[in-house]
């Protein structure tokens, strides 16, 4: 709770304030989204469309609206909640930014469950966590809107309910909706989904987890199916098309390859910081030389915590040293 309370105290800080970071909020995609919340609301030019929130007016010489056309680049899960969001709280920027906070504040929340799901020590969750909230690219996110926003909700609902799913059957039902539902917020959630899957796959190879696995792949494909359709009958199938391709293709086609990359490395230094990073590397090196920790994706932080809390309590030196703390004094 305290984690929460600190992360909208940040945001909430300069919520009517109509510049971030120095800059005007008009650069950053509140004020766009925000105007495709306004006129997706507005009945002048009223089209079925617009109920998930991709409506946008042309204007004519009158500066009357003319027509309107609908920006959907990405998938329909965010902007459709903007617009309800707008409707019944008010067409002002800072409703904007509080949705954006409540996916940002969800997204704290299931970060901390499922640390806690896998490690021991509750100060080691705390500080993660803590970690998490402050990172620069977090504070740049938590009050604009971003399609990225939803899709880590909906990936990190994925995590967590795949973890409980285990253990639980009541927690499927939570699994089957993130697997399907994030494939209609943002590209890189179609990333998450096959990692999970793989996950499952690669780990989990008893009999009772082989339904775990199916379903996630059935509703992992009707999300997928249902997105891809859901543009289509909207009528710009095509057009999502050809900005996905232009993502994968036309960026590299560009500025090649290794630009690209060393673009990214770039954005993920600046973003997360150098310590943050690192640990990632280190991590993920870790998991790819000892394949057996795979059953459980923080290992090695759980290995390091568990080794720390033994050191702290007095029982890590040499082995036996454990067993020689317990003993008497003389």
């Amino acid at each position: 709770m305290s984690l929460l309370w600190l992360q909208a105290s940040i945001s909430l800080s300069d919520i009517g304030d109509p510049h971030v970071h120095g800059m005007l909020h008009t650069e950053y995609a509140n004020a766009r989204y925000l105007l495709l919340a306004v006129h997706s609301n507005d009945e002048t030019i009223a089209n079925w469309r617009d109920f998930f929130g991709t409506a946008k007016y042309r204007y004519n010489e009158k500066n009357e609206p003319a027509e309107a056309f609908h920006y959907a680049h990405h998938g329909l899960l965010k902007p459709t909640l903007t617009r309800l969001f707008v409707r019944w709280f008010g067409a002002k920027e800072p409703v904007v930014r509080v949705l954006c906070l409540l996916f940002s504040l969800g997204c704290t929340t299931l970060l901390y469950v499922f640390l806690r799901t896998h490690l021991p020590n509750l100060l080691t969750v705390w500080a993660l966590t803590l970690l998490y909230v402050l990172l620069p690219l977090k504070l740049a996110y938590v009050d604009v809107w971003k399609y990225e926003s939803a899709a880590e909700l909906l990936m990190l609902a994925g995590l967590v309910s795949v973890t409980l799913a285990m253990r639980s059957p009541a927690w499927r039902w939570a699994y089957w909706s993130s697997m399907g539902l994030m494939f209609h917020t943002d590209y890189p959630a179609y990333l998450m989904a096959g990692a999970i899957l793989v996950f499952l796959f690669v780990t989990r190879h008893r009999p009772r987890h082989w339904p775990l696995f199916a379903q996630g792949a059935v509703a992992a494909t009707v999300g997928f199916i249902s997105t891809v359709a859901l543009q289509v009958c909207l009528g710009y199938g095509s057009e999502v098309i050809a900005n996905a391709q232009y993502r994968i293709a036309g960026d590299l086609a560009d500025v090649g390859l290794w630009a690209q990359l060393q673009h990214q490395w770039r954005f993920l230094l600046h973003n997360l910081g150098i310590a943050v990073v690192g640990v990632a590397s280190v991590s993920i090196a870790y998991l790819v030389f000892r394949h057996q920790t795979l059953r459980n994706p923080l290992e090695p932080i759980r290995k390091c915590d568990y080794a720390t809390s033994r050191y702290l309590n007095g029982g890590w030196f040499f082995g036996g040293a454990s067993r020689r703390s317990m003993r008497p004094m003389d």
